[in-house]
């Protein structure tokens, strides 16, 4: 799998879509969003996990995000709207190691060898500095390969290829 967090201004792309399985999705145009953060979690094979949101909030949510389709978007939210230990974390227990064990129980035909180890590379960052969450990566047998800080745009081939228009 392939982390990787691109700060994007969803207002500014037309604002926030919802229901976008429906043929004609829903478009919130709204100025007064605050930037948020979007990390995609993409494996070798094109497959993606959730996408996660985190707005900048304090309280509660905004309405506008949690009505993204949950199928498709994990909405957190931090004071500063960026990446946080907490948001990192929670996220990664809730969507990105349970997605990544099963990718890899499916590559194996459903059938779990209890060998079969998996890589998780993430861009290096404070944030990323949690001993017990990487901890309970390996006990999944996940690997963790953290980039050097801000070497992801030479490291990660989807930055320097598909996902180059998102890098500011």
């Amino acid at each position: 799998m392939d982390e990787s967090s691109t700060a994007i201004l969803l207002a500014s792309l037309s604002g926030i879509v919802t229901n976008v399985e429906d043929s004609s999705p829903d478009v919130y145009e709204e100025d007064r969003l605050e930037p948020v953060i979007v990390s995609l979690t993409i494996n070798s094979f094109g497959g993606s996990l959730r996408v996660q949101v985190i707005a900048k909030a304090v309280k509660e949510i905004p309405l506008e995000y949690r009505m993204l389709t949950k199928k498709f978007f994990y909405i957190q939210m931090s004071s500063s709207g960026y990446q946080t230990k907490d948001t990192l974390d929670v996220f990664c227990r809730v969507v990105v190691f349970p997605g990544i064990v099963e990718e890899r129980l499916d590559s194996l035909g459903g059938v779990d060898d209890g060998e079969e180890r998996s890589i998780l590379h993430i861009d290096g960052h404070p944030s990323r500095i949690n001993p017990d969450l990487w901890s309970y990566a390996w006990s999944l047998r996940i690997d963790v390969l953290c980039f050097p800080a801000h070497s992801s745009t030479v490291l990660q081939p989807c930055d320097r290829g598909v996902n180059a228009e998102f890098k500011v």
